[in-house]
């Protein structure tokens, strides 16, 4: 095992390469994990938003940003209760 991206969870996360795109396949070692319930989560989706806009990334790319910022805004508007400061 290599170095771990992310020391805080272990996972094994899935990206089947739809569209034209490389199948991808996520662990701990190349990916990380942020919770919704984080209150850090949307202004730092947010800033990621903006990055990508400056670094020219596709349209596509960005409007799946900004459905993930749409998503995460509902779960958090559903789950007041869970939503907390990182720890």
């Amino acid at each position: 095992m290599g170095e771990m991206v992310d020391e805080k969870y272990y996972f094994i996360g899935y990206k089947d390469g739809a569209a034209g795109s490389d199948a991808v396949h996520a662990t701990e070692e190349n990916a990380m994990i942020f919770m919704a319930k984080d209150n850090a989560v949307p202004g730092m989706l947010r800033s990621y938003r903006e990055e990508c806009i400056r670094l020219c990334c596709t349209p596509e790319h960005i409007n799946r940003v900004d459905g993930l910022i749409e998503r995460v805004e509902r779960y958090r508007d559903k789950h007041r209760e869970l939503c907390k400061v990182p720890d």
